[in-house]
């Protein structure tokens, strides 16, 4: 039998045949591998273009959501390197890290590492050999010191957060994932979403929002405020959040107004896939 095309095979969901009960049990995803009949028609058979549009159109009203593949994914690992790095954060930082360039198939993962954290690069470049290729772990340097605990850092912090976004631009991800984004008050560690480059599509990985609903217990300085709520408003600029459990994701809905399809959970048992 002839495939189907895929406007032929949504087109009965989308036209009543599903039973309209199972749309309130179901959730239902399509992932989309690319969009290659719209941005390169002249690659497809004559009016491609027109029946893909219409597919993504149709599953779009059907879907709870789209699944995107990215061929090359940029990781932020600075998790890894700086004070987080003996933290939980930290070793989860590796363990989805090192899942993800265990499941990477044909597409390509990089890792950014800073400079700054000189004395972490070749323990971690070992950390990954054979998952990443060498070439592919990429080092940014940055003015220091910008830890934001000492107020006359500040400047030097902005600068660092513009430099480091060029960095990531020059590398022409298809997707950036920042695994910890409440880094730099302490260390050198760099972070920030949109701060400069905002064609990045960005993802990052939420743990807690414990500071915000306990501020006096926290943040303990007026700098401390300043530099958590600076982070606040830049988590609020990713493209999607990965919560690490379904409180973590409650929390962001509620008290930052993310929309929750921007907001997906995204268990700790991952780290062993």
């Amino acid at each position: 039998p002839q495939p189907l095309r895929p406007r032929q095979a949504v087109r009965p969901l989308v036209h009543g045949q599903l039973p309209v009960s199972y749309t309130h049990l179901l959730l239902i995803f399509f992932i989309v591998y690319d969009l290659l009949p719209i941005s390169h028609p002249e690659f497809f058979p004559f009016g491609s273009q027109n029946w893909f549009s219409d597919w993504l159109r149709q599953i779009a009203l059907l879907a709870n959501g789209l699944i995107d593949v990215y061929k090359r994914q940029v990781m932020d690992i600075q998790a890894a390197q700086g004070e987080s790095r003996r933290r939980g954060i930290g070793r989860y930082t590796m363990g989805l890290a090192k899942a993800i360039a265990r499941n990477a198939g044909s597409h390509e993962i990089w890792l950014v590492l800073n400079a700054h954290f000189s004395e972490s690069i070749e323990g971690l470049r070992s950390e990954f050999t054979g998952l990443v290729d060498f070439n592919r772990i990429r080092v940014f340097e940055t003015p220091a010191p910008c830890f934001e605990i000492i107020p006359e850092n500040k400047t030097r912090a902005r600068i660092a957060e513009k430099l480091r976004e060029a960095f990531l631009a020059s590398l022409n991800p298809d997707i950036v994932h920042v695994f910890s984004l409440f880094e730099g008050y302490i260390d050198n560690t760099v972070s920030s979403i949109k701060a400069f480059e905002s064609r990045l599509l960005t993802t990052v990985t939420l743990y807690d929002l414990i500071p915000l609903t306990n501020t006096k217990a926290h943040l303990t300085s007026p700098q401390h405020i300043s530099w958590y709520f600076r982070k606040i408003n830049s988590l609020r600029r990713a493209d999607h959040l990965f919560a690490i459990s379904e409180y973590s994701r409650s929390e962001a809905i509620s008290l930052l107004q993310i929309p929750e399809s921007t907001i997906s959970v995204i268990g700790l048992s991952l780290i062993h896939i």
